[in-house]
């Protein structure tokens, strides 16, 4: 009986040995690759998530099938700082732009990069080609008309801000705009140790405000006003716009220079077309400044230059000698201070007032000046100014300045000829002029005044010309002036 169990007991562990063996076939050598159904709505989501090759490789270990060695690459993180600064080197700045955004850590070693003179030098190539051809700011130029900069440098100046727009786009503005002033601190530092054979400060004063506005672009008007008033501090121009405002007479010179430098090259001289509007409303400020302050921050600001770099206040002055000082360069300086009043936030015929009387009263000439170019976009102050004279009725400002918009046409005709600069000033420019004066709230009686004694003054004009062509034998003059009346006789039979 015990040896039936036994053989019964043995029988039964080899059935359940057999079962087992037929249910587990032997594992064969050759990986079993997993079905791609075995990957469920989880691992799919995890897969689409992944941000390095460690989580790919990870990933692949538990589901996939095994993912080929990175170990050749390497890790470009891992290189000394020296080597990746070389890399960088031969890089474009469009592509490292591209690679500030790729991660925070690689961002930090861009920041450091920027400090060293390696991205400096990439702009010294421009600065031996451009400085031999004595280029200058237009805000210290003598003729005022500002010279064009090569494409190619204007080009890397604002590949250069878009760089430092994607590497402090996380920063609060203050310490962007340390970094940005650390980088053209360094620009002018470089620049002044390596090209020692020539002038250089307008060049970098150039391509410090190209970054600065290349790196602001697209800023609203109160984060530029906090730009302004961060490099202001910086610069210390609140407090020198200050004293000069409180007594011009007692500053230097030098200190005129370096508040219109800076305020220009800086804010005004490179900024956007679109972006003007709103630097000349935050730099000239008329909603805290009255009009006479504005109006001597404009002259600070536009007046000519002389050549030893001084400030011309001499350009209105009825005492100096206007056929010399006109036809050399101030056309160019009525036509942009015409254009950054005309940018004021509504202009009145008070600061219009208050600039006639800076720095001192101006002569009938240079309001013909001015009015010649403010004839298109400023016409409704003109309108006002006009109309306040017939409110007088001053028959006499209004004939003479008639008559001397028409010889300051005539002075500035060849400059404004050769000129690079869009004037839109020609004889429709004269005949609008005449038109507005004369709709301007007089009465027929002063209307006949104003012709008859505008045209005798013009005909005394063609009689001096016409004596000083019998003296020298140059009818240049006279024959200018013929012309344009000319023209405006056609505009008037037509």
């Amino acid at each position: 009986m015990e040896d039936f169990t036994n053989d019964r007991t043995s029988d039964s562990r080899k059935s359940r040995a057999i079962k087992r063996t037929k249910s587990c076939p032997k594992i064969q050598s050759k990986q079993v690759r997993p079905r791609k159904s075995s990957l469920n709505s989880s691992d799919n989501l995890s897969l689409k998530r992944v941000r390095s090759c460690e989580d790919v490789r990870a990933l692949s270990a538990v589901c996939c099938k095994t993912a080929p060695s990175a170990r050749a690459l390497g890790d470009f993180t891992e290189l000394p700082i020296e080597v990746i600064h070389v890399i960088l080197d031969y890089l474009p700045i469009a592509d490292i732009s591209r690679l500030a955004l790729s991660s925070k850590s690689f961002r930090d070693v861009l920041i450091e990069w920027m400090d060293t003179v390696r991205p400096h030098n990439r702009l010294l190539p421009h600065f031996r080609q451009i400085v031999p051809l004595l280029w200058v700011l237009p805000c210290l130029a003598v003729d005022s008309q500002p010279q064009p900069l090569p494409t190619d440098f204007r080009l890397d100046c604002r590949r250069i801000g878009g760089l430092l727009k994607r590497l402090t786009c996380l920063f609060s503005t203050q310490r962007r705009l340390n970094i940005f002033k650390r980088f053209a601190d360094n620009i002018e530092k470089i620049v002044q140790k390596k090209i020692t054979d020539g002038r250089t400060e307008d060049l970098t004063r150039a391509a410090s405000g190209i970054i600065l506005h290349s790196f602001i672009a697209g800023w609203d008007r109160s984060e530029c006003l906090n730009v302004f008033n961060s490099l202001s501090r910086m610069y210390n121009l609140h407090s020198l716009v200050e004293r000069h405002l409180g007594d011009p007479n007692q500053e230097s010179w030098e200190m005129h220079r370096f508040i219109r430098l800076h305020l220009r090259s800086l804010f005004l001289d490179f900024c956007a077309e679109s972006d003007r509007s709103i630097w000349v409303s935050i730099v000239f400020d008329p909603a805290e400044r009255s009009h006479s302050q504005v109006a001597q921050l404009l002259i600070l600001l536009y007046a000519p230059i002389q050549q030893g770099g001084k400030i011309d206040w001499t350009f209105v002055d009825g005492e100096y000698d206007p056929s010399i000082v006109l036809v050399d360069g101030h056309p160019h300086s009525f036509k942009f201070l015409a254009d950054t009043l005309m940018l004021l936030p509504k202009p009145s015929c008070k600061l219009l007032d208050s600039l006639f009387g800076t720095p001192w009263t101006w002569d009938h000439q240079s309001i013909g000046a001015l009015f010649l170019f403010l004839e298109g976009s400023g016409g409704h102050l003109m309108k006002e100014f006009f109309r306040q004279l017939s409110c007088c009725h001053d028959t006499v400002t209004a004939c003479w300045i008639l008559t001397e918009v028409v010889e300051v046409y005539c002075k500035f005709h060849d400059v404004l000829q050769s000129s690079n600069v869009n004037h839109n000033v020609s004889t429709v420019t004269l005949l609008n002029i005449f038109q507005l004066t004369l709709n301007c709230g007089w009465n027929q009686t002063e209307k006949n005044q104003i012709i008859v004694d505008t045209w005798q003054a013009i005909q005394h004009t063609i009689r001096d010309l016409f004596q000083e062509f019998l003296i020298t034998g140059n009818d240049d003059k006279m024959l200018l002036y013929l012309d344009i009346l000319r023209e405006i006789s056609t505009h008037l039979s037509n």
